[in-house]
């Protein structure tokens, strides 16, 4: 037997030798398959494992649980639209989590609730107001280095009031003059007025503190909110119990500031969403230069973004110099003027415009310049670490509410920072997403309960309405009707406010105690749910990401439709060049069979040939992939996009290599080969010995 497997694969390889042409051809053919198939499904892998860890330690966990009666499904990163979910609530979480943690697989439960909101800007008269104050203040006090920069800030605000003059006589040329849009105009002259100014610095030399005060109260009231606002920035919100969630998710991290006090409400900005919607413009636009031109190598004819940014960088003059100190601007225009090759004497705002027109040559050299000379002067956020933000949403009763938080600190996911998709949550503290929410927790309505037997709301009158109780309680006016507006804006009520437990929660994240087990986990997990928990239901974290997470369901179709294609495609090539070799090979086949060849020896010398070229050129192609995938490992592969950076779990993708995969995805392409020739084999076999001695026409 042996004897004959070695004398037919001696045939082989000579056949292979002999047809070399047809052999490089299906060799080739297998081995480049091998080669892209190897190195396709490793990819594919090692993107779905390093997206289920951007997805499990963001925000997912290993499973979720929420109502059972939602309208919607679960969507942690937005649904289609981005709009509110209907997902219900849990009343009190912690009374689910004590249940969920006795399950012998679970090791954490993490609260969450995720919601939309608003935060106003004000404008940059605001803004020139507020510096205005701080300036004036230092002249009280009588500091000798406190009158320049007041003068210089001065003359900025004539400068802006004269524009916003300018706006609104265009707004009235386009618009019915009306006594109203008269009396604007005459209050923009009367503050941009050098008697007006006159008046308010003799005010500030003699110390007349009441009448400086006067003044500034009429512009920051009257003049003020005639510049509008700046658009109102959108920010998603996610409340929860911070120290479950730095516990649970390890990627997360804090980058400045501080962890917040249990005692008062505060909110964790994302680091992306920080650098992206609170910077300023022209800052956040050489960011942008700096990443696609130094770190992605484009330049603006390659990159529409990037042209759209250098043309829109003039048009932000104005937020930069309000963004200045005024006793900065000084030697911020020196420093301008030498640069620029200026006059010292031009004006600080023609010095900045000429600064702002960047061009391809030059917006690189540029962005260099402003963060080693501007950025350090500026104030480039709008809300900065210790600062308040006042958050905006609407409640689940329809009341618009107005909530004060502290920014304690900027955070991010560690390794995804420059993914919008995992830096565009911020996270609060439970009460104040309660609050936010709209529904009173168990622990607020225990202490209202018991409120309600000793205390009297509102003077005389006892309260017993529950929502009067909360909004007497957390600062919000009780007179507000649905469509108006429920605030606790005052810094009295946020140091004063009840810290109750936030013990409503929209979701629980479940971290389990070994990941690698959540398959075998689930269907025990999910009949304890049903068991316990009947109103809840429990998902796992692909579906609940929603749209995200079905990339991953997306990227295996991809790969199996093109695995499919590969192998239909390569077996009909092999099966038709073996039908070809076949009629070609008639009258050595027959001259075979003529002098003794039975038809399985035949049968074997064909499917010998295919065997040894296939195993050759298939688990060839194998090392080629597993070569060029551990070099891969080492070098990564550089994410081309930001959303890419979430699916690549950090800036590069370093794939995993598995040697069993590769082996296993070289043998099914294999076994595709051999079973591609058993036809032409068997066809082969029938020749009869007759043939051998036809001529060939």
């Amino acid at each position: 037997m042996f004897a004959r497997m070695g004398i037919l694969l001696a045939m082989a390889v000579q056949n292979i030798l002999l047809h070399r042409i047809k052999s490089l051809v299906v060799g080739g053919i297998l081995f480049f398959g091998s080669l892209f198939l190897c190195t396709a499904w490793n990819l594919t892998r090692s993107v779905e494992i390093s997206m289920a860890d951007s997805i499990q330690g963001s925000l997912a966990g290993d499973f979720q649980v929420y109502a059972k009666d939602a309208r919607d499904k679960l969507s942690l990163f937005g649904g289609a639209f981005f709009g509110r979910e209907e997902l219900g609530y849990i009343a009190d979480w912690r009374q689910a989590s004590d249940v969920l943690l006795q399950h012998p697989s679970v090791e954490a439960v993490v609260p969450m609730g995720f919601e939309g909101g608003f935060v106003g800007r004000g404008n940059e008269l605001d803004n020139l107001f507020d510096q205005l104050r701080t300036y004036t203040k230092l002249a009280l006090s009588g500091s000798d280095d406190a009158q320049r920069p007041l003068n210089e800030h001065i003359a900025l605000l004539q400068q802006n009031l004269t524009a916003l003059r300018r706006d609104l006589e265009n707004e009235r040329e386009l618009i019915d003059a009306d006594a109203e849009s008269q009396e604007r105009l005459d209050l923009v002259s009367r503050a941009m007025g050098q008697d007006f100014w006159q008046t308010y610095l003799n005010f500030v030399t003699k110390g007349l503190t009441d009448s400086v005060e006067e003044q500034l109260i009429f512009l920051e009231t009257r003049i003020a909110p005639l510049a509008g606002e700046k658009p109102p920035v959108y920010l998603r919100y996610m409340g929860t119990d911070l120290e479950l969630f730095q516990e649970s998710f390890s990627r997360f991290e804090l980058v400045k500031g501080e962890l917040p006090r249990p005692d008062e409400p505060w909110i964790l900005i994302p680091e992306r969403f920080y650098e992206t919607q609170l910077k300023n413009l022209a800052a956040v636009s050489f960011d942008k230069i700096v990443e696609a031109m130094r770190d992605r190598r484009l330049t603006p004819s390659e990159s529409p973004a990037l042209a759209s940014t250098l043309r829109q960088l003039p048009g932000q003059v104005l937020p930069l110099i309000v963004a200045v100190p005024a006793e900065s601007r000084q030697s911020l225009g020196q420093k301008l003027a030498s640069y620029l090759n200026a006059s010292p004497d031009q004006p600080l705002e023609s010095l900045v415009r000429s600064f702002l027109e960047v061009n391809e040559k030059n917006a690189l050299e540029r962005a260099d310049w402003f963060a080693q000379n501007i950025a350090p002067l500026a104030r480039l956020y709008d809300v900065g670490v210790g600062d308040m933000l006042y958050l905006r949403s609407y409640t689940r009763t329809g009341f618009l509410r107005t909530v004060p938080l502290r920014v304690t600190g900027i955070y991010r996911f560690r390794g995804l920072a420059r993914s919008d998709l995992a830096g565009q949550t911020s996270i609060i503290d439970l009460t104040s997403y309660r609050e936010l929410f709209g529904v009173m927790s168990v622990a607020a309505q225990a202490e209202l309960e018991e409120l309600t037997q000793s205390v009297a709301i509102s003077g005389a009158r006892t309260a017993t309405d529950s929502q009067s109780l909360e909004d007497s309680l957390f600062g919000a006016s009780p007179e507000a009707s649905p469509g108006g507006e429920s605030k606790t804006t005052t810094q009295a009520t946020l140091t004063q406010r009840p810290q109750t437990k936030g013990d409503l929660a929209v979701n629980l994240a479940l971290i389990l105690k070994d990941r690698s087990q959540a398959a075998a986990t689930q269907s025990s997990l999910d009949n304890w749910i049903k068991d316990n928990l009947p109103n809840l239901q429990m998902v796992d974290w692909q579906s609940a990401s929603g749209l995200v997470g079905q990339l991953v369901t997306v990227l295996r179709a991809v790969l199996f439709i093109s695995v499919l294609i590969i192998m239909i495609v390569g077996g009909a090539i092999i099966n038709n060049s073996l039908m070809m070799s076949t009629l070609e090979r008639t009258r050595e086949i027959g001259t075979l069979r003529a002098i003794g060849a039975t038809k399985s020896v035949v049968t074997g010398l064909f499917l010998g040939e295919i065997v040894l070229l296939a195993a050759l050129a298939v688990y060839g192609g194998a090392l080629a992939a597993l070569g060029l995938n551990i070099w891969l490992n080492q070098a990564g592969i550089p994410a081309p996009s930001d959303f890419v950076v979430f699916l690549f779990s950090g800036p590069k993708l370093y794939p995993y290599v598995s040697l069993s995969e590769h082996f296993l995805t070289a043998s099914v392409l294999f076994l595709v080969a051999v079973l591609s020739s058993s036809f032409p084999a068997r066809l082969a076999s029938k020749i009869l010995p007759a043939v051998a001695m036809q001529e060939k026409e």
